[in-house]
């Protein structure tokens, strides 16, 4: 087994198509991914284990794992989002193992904090929440309860799955620490974000007029920060608020305005929602015929994407409306 940083690259592909040859190395379908046979790499793992190199050789892979992960999350909320996601399948396993090295690396508290935060919404547009929640809980546990900015993004990821999952005391309280250390720091950006699902998740427990509150401070920092995706963000919650309370009429434009940010910004998944939202909305002012045309579109872009979260609720208001 050669030492960490041995192999230059034609030296790696000398050695990959020998591997191949023999059989030993399996290419997977188009994706130009090869995997080893589970045999031979138990046996690697045994080997490595035994070179004296694992901590070396998994602190890298952690690393590369987190630079992976960190440069495809602006890419999760625009045109490219479904490739990026079908590109972090392939990487599930290797994200999930970097995240337990987390417990024995050198900084890994810290790394295991950023890992979790830059792949939350994969876990969520993959429908995966309960398995991306139980990572992030892990990650906080690990690490020390200091008002960091990385500890206060991961709060944020927790806070946010745990409102997916419709968990939302526990919610609320990720969301409120979030909160709490986005002010002490002084991230504008961080508590405009927060704001929102600490909105969403006070209204869901019939606590509509502190829901307010979060709204109204959510959407008045998106309009000084100038961040449109922001302010698509509190006109949602804002809208739900109106929703949820009777008033269709003032609900329905905010959810077009929301829709009509998410295509400036091409974020695929937040048109959906958009949609899906607003075909609720038709529904509550018997507009059926427009809310089925919201909802087909919202279905296709939920299916491009592979958003399953999304396509979901999509086919549960659907039913819904069938009925």
């Amino acid at each position: 087994m050669s030492s960490v940083g041995d192999l230059d690259n034609t030296d790696v592909l000398d050695v990959l198509t020998r591997l191949v040859e023999k059989s030993l190395v399996v290419m997977e379908g188009e994706s130009g991914r090869y995997r080893l046979l589970e045999t031979v790499r138990q046996y690697a793992q045994e080997r490595l284990s035994e070179s004296g190199e694992e901590d070396e050789v998994r602190t890298q892979h952690l690393q590369f794992h987190v630079a992976l992960v960190e440069s495809a999350m602006p890419e999760l909320v625009g045109p490219e989002q479904g490739a990026w996601l079908s590109r972090l399948d392939l990487e599930r396993e290797n994200i999930l193992s970097a995240h337990a090295w987390c417990d024995r690396a050198h900084g890994g508290a810290e790394t295991g904090l950023r890992l979790v935060y830059a792949v939350k919404l994969y876990w969520i547009s993959r429908g995966l929440l309960g398995l991306g929640y139980r990572v992030t809980v892990e990650a906080l546990s690990r690490a020390a309860h200091e008002p960091s900015s990385a500890r206060c993004r991961a709060l944020f990821g927790a806070g946010q799955l745990a409102c997916f999952m419709g968990r939302y005391a526990e919610a609320r309280r990720y969301l409120e620490e979030s909160l709490t250390i986005a002010r002490d720091i002084g991230d504008r950006r961080r508590i405009a974000a927060v704001l929102q699902p600490l909105g969403v998740a006070s209204l869901a427990q019939g606590d509509a007029a502190t829901a307010r509150g979060y709204a109204a401070e959510a959407l008045e920092m998106a309009r000084e920060l100038g961040n449109k995706r922001e302010l698509a963000t509190a006109l949602n919650v804002l809208a739900a608020i109106h929703r949820v309370e009777g008033r269709l009429d003032v609900a329905e434009p905010l959810y077009e305005n929301v829709v009509a940010l998410a295509r400036e910004l091409g974020d695929r998944e937040s048109i959906a929602i958009g949609l899906l939202n607003l075909a609720m909305a038709s529904i509550g002012r018997g507009s059926s015929d427009r809310a089925r045309e919201l909802l087909l579109e919202a279905l296709a872009i939920a299916e491009e994407i592979g958003s399953k979260q999304t396509g979901q609720s999509v086919l549960e208001v659907s039913a819904g409306l069938a009925a």
